[in-house]
This record gives C-alpha cells, sequence and structure tokens, in this order.
C-alpha cells in the first residue's frame, strides 16, 4: 500500500490502481494538513510506504528507522504526466523494493 504524500498529486493514484496496487493520497486519509511526523507515524500504523518528494521523510527514517518504507522521487517541480513516467520505467525496480523487507528507502529518478 502507497500513501502519497501532500507535494504530489492525488491523481497518482490511479497510476498505482492501474498496476493494482493500493494507493491512498494523504487527502483520501485527511492528513493533507499534517506534518511530516504525523504522516510518518499514520504510515507506520496503518502498513503504507510513502512516496514523496520530501527529503525530510529521509532525515526522520535515519532517526525511527523502518517501517514505514520511503519511495523518494528525485525529479524537481515535475508535472504529473513526468512522475507517471518515471515510476512506470522504474516499475520492475519499485516491486522489487515494495517485495524486500532488508530495504526501507529507494530513490527513483
Amino acid at each position: 500500500m502507497i500513501l502519497i504524500d501532500q507535494n504530489l498529486s492525488y491523481r497518482l493514484a490511479q497510476f498505482f490502481k492501474k498496476k493494482r496496487v493500493i494507493a491512498h493520497h494523504v487527502y483520501a486519509d485527511e492528513l493533507h494538513e499534517a506534518d511530516d511526523m504525523k504522516i510518518w507515524q499514520h504510515a507506520e500504523k496503518s502498513g503504507y510506504t510513502i512516496l514523496t518528494k520530501d527529503s525530510d521523510f529521509e532525515v526522520i527514517q535515519s532517526v525511527k528507522g523502518f517501517p514505514p518504507k520511503i519511495i523518494i522521487l528525485k525529479c524537481g517541480n515535475a508535472k504529473t504526466e513526468k512522475i507517471i513516467n518515471i515510476l512506470d520505467a522504474s516499475w520492475v525496480q519499485i516491486i522489487d523494493f515494495l517485495k524486500k523487507d532488508t530495504l526501507g528507502i529507494i530513490e527513483v529518478s
């Protein structure tokens, strides 16, 4: 399950749905005004992997460890269509990451 951070479009949930992966935007979980720690705690409690462009989650994970896992997008202020292309091109790598219990963070660009 993927939790899409507030710095990304809610439309990314449709991409994951097509890939048969459950994804919610933070807005759907009523976290659109939450700080990073609250989002982190929700993801940890609910079993989500966080999808974000926010490097603050890397800092939190360096202190707290994982879960939750984090997918960091390294693409700057890209349009949603470009982000979908990046996710699609990295899909095999992302699925492999989601299946492994030994990895806590992945960067895709």
